[in-house]
C-alpha cells in the first residue's frame, strides 16, 4: 500500500485522511476547519502523538 500523506483536513488532527474524503474520519468531517486544543477522531494514535508539556 502507497502512502499518499494526505492529512486530515481538521486543524488538530495528525492522522492520514481516508483516500475518498479530505478527513480521517465522520468526526474530524463534522469539525470541519474548526481548531480544538486535542482532536478527539478515536485513533488512538492521533491524542498519542502530541508530547507533554515540558517534555523534550
Amino acid at each position: 500500500m502507497e502512502d499518499k500523506g494526505t492529512k486530515c483536513a481538521h486543524p488538530s488532527c495528525q492522522c492520514d485522511a481516508q483516500e475518498d474524503s479530505s478527513f480521517c474520519s465522520t468526526y474530524c468531517e463534522g469539525q470541519g476547519k474548526t481548531a480544538d486544543i486535542l482532536c478527539s477522531c478515536g485513533h488512538g494514535h492521533c491524542g498519542e502523538s502530541r508530547m507533554p508539556e515540558g517534555a523534550e
